[in-house]
């Protein structure tokens, strides 16, 4: 991730989305969280200063113990920059704890599985979005929940990332010492 993502257009994402409707449940949770978190970098890291080389830029979301190398930090940092809303930030913390079930739990293979069944219902994208990527069967699979609220962050995080942010110049608090002596 040492370099600054791209923004895809709308019409690349319809690809990745049919690739996960069409793959397993696991592939489509751990392709679905890998989306929605390379936006969120991409917002985040527009909200950076403009100078950020690539070795800074590695410091800060690729090296061992980096600020921003997790998903959950980039989460809370996110919500930090009032980048989005609690229910927009509950929802990527399942997207999360989704993901990590999937990739770390070999037992865990469909979304229906007693540990990631609730964290799927639980997704409110559906109160905040209220429209569906593609067409669904009513009422939809908690995969199709799972890959629509991952598609709708994912899109509009890069849209947002289009959007230029960051500060114009560096801000420096002074502070004046005063004792009484």
């Amino acid at each position: 991730m040492a370099k600054r993502p791209r923004n895809r257009t709308l019409d690349n994402y319809l690809p990745i989305i049919q690739d996960m409707e069409s793959a397993d449940d696991r592939t489509a949770a751990i392709v679905g969280a890998s989306l929605v978190e390379n936006n969120l970098v991409m917002v985040i890291m527009n909200r950076l200063r403009d100078s950020l080389d690539d070795t800074e830029i590695k410091r800060l979301f690729d090296d061992r113990g980096a600020v921003l190398g997790t998903f959950a930090n980039r989460v809370d940092i996110g919500f930090g920059l009032n980048l989005y809303d609690k229910p927009v930030r509950d929802d990527l913390d399942r997207i999360r704890e989704i993901r990590n079930r999937f990739a770390h739990h070999l037992e865990v293979r469909t979304f229906d599985h007693p540990d990631v069944a609730g964290k799927c219902d639980a997704l409110n994208a559906s109160k905040y979005f209220g429209i569906h990527v593609v067409r669904r069967p009513a009422p939809p699979t908690r995969k199709h929940i799972y890959i629509d609220t991952a598609a709708f962050l994912a899109i509009n995080f890069d849209i947002e990332a289009t959007k230029a942010r960051r500060p114009l110049k560096p801000m420096f608090l002074q502070y004046v010492w005063s004792m009484d002596l």
